[in-house]
């Protein structure tokens, strides 16, 4: 679990930090535990300083805009990653960095890094189902695809993903126009892995992932249950305690052991699926003392 604790650490150090680009090479880490930020954010630098020759003589407005997709996909060859979509590589900075190519959210990050470095309003616009960026300036404001290359102002949004998605109508209101927070950031780049990762049966890469999830919202009782269950199938029995203990805390239940080390029976009142956790720790606790 040692890298477990490192990467949540880590990603919980650099909170403060209000920056998205330096959350998500935290995040990172959960696959390469060794990873420093620094080369990348470097990359990230040099990057902004080929972008610059591009966007800084181009008019405010639209065709600024127009100038950031351009450096984003001509000079600097970044494109969405249509072949490997749901590859968990696609959600991890450094390699998208590396391979210039990725999701919608990390293109749309390294937009808004790339941009912010030149002195740009550049942020994250988080839409359901595609994540894009925004640009302000004193010309307005314009929405930027990073995936598709394409731009757009505001009132394009909704027929755009209609036509992206292939349904009418799509659900688009003022608060998807909003800049997205560096923690509501971080945590759609971990809902993206987590999704990926439980669709792929990897419990132990969703191991590190969950409490990363956790350091974010602490509260979020089915995000602990889950961390039990995937300990608890992965054979690490203290960490599964650990983890259904605080479900069960946070559900309202506070679970005292007995002298023995036993769990006692669950409330008669507790639904049939809590019931079944609760005996499921019973029988961990009881494991766990017999090898004490």
């Amino acid at each position: 679990m040692a890298e477990v604790t490192d990467a949540a650490a880590a990603f919980a150090a650099e909170l403060s930090s209000g920056s998205p680009e330096r959350l998500a090479l935290a995040i990172a880490r959960v696959a390469y535990p060794g990873l420093q930020p620094e080369p990348f954010l470097q990359q990230l630098d040099q990057m902004a300083a080929v972008a610059a020759l591009r966007v800084l003589d181009t008019a405010a407005g639209g065709p600024r805009a127009l100038a950031l997709i351009q450096a984003m996909r001509l000079d600097l060859g970044m494109r969405g990653n249509t072949e490997r979509y749901y590859d968990a590589a696609n959600s991890y900075l450094n390699i998208v960095l590396e391979r210039r190519t990725g999701l919608p959210i990390m293109l749309s990050l390294i937009l808004m890094a790339v941009g912010q470095r030149l002195g740009l309003d550049v942020e994250g616009a988080g839409f359901p189902g595609h994540f894009m960026a925004r640009y302000q300036d004193e010309e307005g404001l314009w929405i930027l695809d990073p995936f598709h290359g394409a731009v757009m102002t505001l009132d394009d949004v909704p027929a755009y993903f209609t036509k992206l998605f292939g349904q009418s109508p799509v659900d688009v209101d003022e608060s998807h126009f909003a800049p997205v927070s560096a923690e509501a950031w971080a945590m759609r780049i971990l809902n993206n892995l987590h999704a990926i990762y439980i669709h792929g049966g990897e419990l132990t890469m969703l191991s590190k992932v969950v409490p990363l999830m956790l350091v974010l919202e602490p509260g979020r009782q089915e995000l602990w249950q889950e961390l039990g269950l995937v300990e608890y199938r992965r054979g690490e029995l203290r960490q599964a305690a650990r983890a259904l203990r605080r479900y069960f805390f946070l559900t309202g239940h506070v679970l005292l052991n007995g002298p023995d080390g036993s769990v006692p029976p669950p409330p008669p009142t507790m639904e049939q699926g809590d019931r079944e956790v609760w005996n499921l720790l019973a029988e961990i606790e009881l494991a766990l003392a017999r090898w004490n």
